[in-house]
Order: structure tokens, then C-alpha cells, then sequence
């Protein structure tokens, strides 16, 4: 037996048929959004003046490389892995509970 799915994007906004996704970021966060031709039209309508003034990021990736962290990070990672090693295991990537991550860097 056969089986036939039917795909279909459905405008976000206002429910109409959708003819493209739209995928964009906002302060970190990434999105998409399904939006009819007219809607698609509007989105990039809006965005213009921004884009046109803005300048093109070179990825999702922070453009600073990791070397060049302020010694306020390097010093505040060191102490989360020597009190790791205090409570007998150490967290990988200098992630630890969130306890020691909210406290204030040194």
C-alpha cells in the first residue's frame, strides 16, 4: 500500500497558505517563521533600512577568539573547576551547577 503526505506551510500570522520560511536572528536567538508572499514582502520591507545599515556577521560563531576572554572570565572558569575538584568530580567545559555559575565573578 501507498502512502501520500501533504506538506503544507501555513502563514504564521494569518493563517493563509505559506510559500517560504523565513529564518532570522534577534539578539542571539534564531527563528523561523512560515509567511505568504505578501507577508514574505512586508518581513523584508521592514527589515531593509536595518539590513542596509547593518553590517554581516561572519557566522552564528563569536567573532572573538576564545584566547582573547577577559582574565575576568579566565579567573572566575579557574575557580569553578578548583571547587569542582573540591566536591570530587570536575565539570567538563567549566560548566558546573548553576549555584556556582550565579555567583557574582571575583
Amino acid at each position: 500500500m501507498a502512502t501520500y503526505t501533504k506538506v503544507m506551510l501555513v502563514d504564521d500570522l494569518d493563517g493563509s497558505a505559506a510559500e517560504e520560511q523565513i529564518e532570522f536572528a534577534v539578539d542571539g536567538c534564531s527563528y523561523q517563521i512560515d509567511l505568504s508572499a505578501v507577508n514574505v514582502a512586508r518581513f523584508r520591507e521592514a527589515l531593509a533600512p536595518f539590513i542596509s545599515a547593518a553590517r554581516r556577521s561572519t557566522g552564528r560563531h563569536r567573532s572573538t577568539p576564545t584566547s582573547a576572554r577577559p582574565v575576568a572570565d579566565r579567573k572566575r572558569n579557574q575557580a569553578i573547576r578548583k571547587w569542582a575538584q573540591r566536591q570530587g568530580g570536575l565539570f567538563t567545559q567549566a560548566r558546573g551547577p548553576a549555584e556556582m555559575m550565579a555567583r557574582p565573578a571575583c
